[in-house]
């Protein structure tokens, strides 16, 4: 439940005289603009008073801030205390950040058993990310044993209250039938749902399901959208598994693989929304000049740092790195990239030249870039596969399959054979995912393009 909020003159007036509670709505106010242009330095300093007086929604949003470096240093100590104190006074939602500190980072902090708890105390509450976070959890057994049956019924209820995400990943259950009875209709439905929420990827799916199904079907899943959907009850004997990983050998000059079905629908979805706010021009690094804006690259990204770190980026990370067979420390952050049609990335090798002196600083942390892992995320209609010059080989875009290839030879020199492109979107958009593997650990040093 939201606080009433007064006029600001007299929110401000009484967040003078102590009152710990217009401190809080006073801060919120200033983040949101409302007394003009945002001011997060002073929302924090009435945040940080509202806080030392104890008010609890105070600590839980001042806690938040810290576990993620918004609008303040990230501390995740101070993060922590913050929450925990916000939790003991009823806050629910400080257990779903809670959750989220202890399953996004790595080494001691990582704490899967802990996570679980919390999310499972935030999920009492209704939270609808809390919900989808548990369900992830219970789904892919981290944190405790799987039960995907209790994964649909998490994902169910977060669907109650309008998760875009909790909506596509019925869809798919219905869609597959995983949990839940095998129903195209009440697939493309919830597809349209989650995608007249503004879910990136969704409406694809329902396009594709219904070019697949009965112009029946189709017809009466888009009645069905638009009106409340009962979900039914999810069971064991709905037991369609999750896809498992397979390898195909690509290429052996350069050394590339297809790893299909690395990434989930679920986790495809999450991963193009949790990037497409953060979305900015892609810039190349040039050496002795640092990271610039060229035309040889012309998609938009977001990196995943610690800052919008979560737990299902931090599981990937581990996939990816099991099935790479390299240590996850070795991976740089995740990185999100979007085409659009007639963007590209011109052929360009990922490993740094040793011969190029200013790539020193670059090759000083973590080592060559021995690998890449480049995930496609979505269906491309047209366009943006991966091609290799030197070899005359073109990979095509392949939802939820990833695309290993090594940038260096097995004696650890650079392979030529690995120069690639990204080749121009003609149609649709392009999502994907890279992830290059350093030659030792790179995990907390700036990543670069």
């Amino acid at each position: 439940m939201t606080d009433p909020r007064p006029d600001l003159s007299t929110l401000q007036a009484a967040a003078d005289a102590g009152d710990a509670r217009a401190q809080y709505q006073y801060a919120l106010a200033l983040i949101g603009g409302q007394a003009g242009a945002p001011d997060p330095e002073q929302a924090r300093h009435w945040l940080e008073k509202a806080a030392d007086n104890d008010y609890p929604r105070a600590l839980s949003a001042l806690g938040a801030f810290n576990a993620h470096g918004i609008h303040v240093p990230m501390d995740l100590d101070k993060a922590r205390t913050l929450l925990e104190r916000a939790l003991d006074k009823g806050i629910l939602d400080a257990a779903y950040h809670l959750g989220e500190l202890h399953a996004s980072h790595r080494g001691e902090r990582f704490q899967p058993e802990q996570a679980r708890r919390y999310l499972q105390q935030a999920a009492k509450d209704n939270h609808p990310g809390a919900l989808c976070q548990l369900a992830y959890c219970l789904e892919q057994g981290i944190g405790g044993a799987a039960f995907p049956v209790k994964a649909t019924q998490c994902f169910a209820a977060a669907a109650a209250h309008q998760s875009p995400r909790a909506l596509q990943a019925l869809a798919w259950r219905y869609e597959v039938g995983h949990t839940l009875p095998q129903d195209p209709g009440k697939a493309i439905a919830l597809y349209l749902k989650a995608a007249g929420l503004g879910f990136i990827g969704a409406a694809d799916e329902a396009a594709r399901l219904s070019a697949e199904s009965d112009p029946a079907v189709a017809n009466q899943a888009r009645e069905l959208a638009g009106g409340k959907l009962q979900i039914d009850m999810p069971s064991e004997s709905f037991d369609t598994p999750l896809p498992s990983v397979t390898v195909e050998v690509v290429s052996w000059q350069p050394r590339a693989f297809l790893l299909r079905n690395i990434v989930s629908v679920d986790e495809a979805g999450h991963l193009m929304n949790l990037a497409a706010p953060n979305l900015k021009p892609s810039q190349v690094v040039t050496p002795g000049q640092g990271q610039v804006k060229m035309q040889i690259r012309t998609s938009h990204e977001t990196r995943f740092q610690p800052e919008i770190r979560d737990l299902v980026i931090n599981h990937i990370e581990r996939r990816l790195a099991a099935h790479s067979h390299h240590p996850v420390e070795n991976g740089e952050n995740l990185l999100i990239l979007r085409y659009r049609p007639g963007e590209e990335y011109k052929p360009h090798f990922d490993y740094f030249d040793p011969k190029v002196f200013a790539n020193s600083e670059a090759l000083s942390y973590g080592g060559q870039r021995v690998a890449t892992l480049l995930t496609y995320l979505n269906r491309v209609p047209e366009g943006g596969g991966t091609y290799f010059p030197n070899a005359g080989l073109e990979v095509v875009p392949e939802k939820g399959a990833a695309l290993l290839f090594y940038n260096v030879l097995p004696d650890g020199s650079v392979d030529p054979m690995s120069r690639h492109a990204g080749q121009p979107v003609i149609r649709g958009e392009k999502w994907a995912m890279s992830r290059w593997i350093r030659a030792g650990d790179a995990y907390g040093h700036l990543n670069v393009d």
